[in-house]
């Protein structure tokens, strides 16, 4: 994911994951946008590794952690 502002004045590179179902919580933070319905449980717009942010969902209902799928060899 890319972020752009017109008044950013430095580029900061996010190595840890994060998830695309937080992405709320990420916009909710980068805008100051806050509401009762998105729950500030980590800081995305950091390195920190928040809980459950290694899971996704692989064209089934089932929840897979991003560390048990196999190694692209690309």
């Amino acid at each position: 994911m890319l972020i752009i502002a017109f008044d950013a004045t430095k580029r900061t590179e996010i190595t840890a994951y994060r998830s695309a179902f937080s992405f709320l919580n990420l916009f909710s933070e980068w805008t100051g946008i806050k509401t009762e319905k998105i729950f500030e449980n980590c800081h995305f717009l950091s390195n920190i590794v928040c809980k459950n942010e290694t899971s996704m969902r692989l064209w089934s209902p089932k929840m897979v952690d991003i560390k048990d799928l196999p190694s692209d060899p690309g």
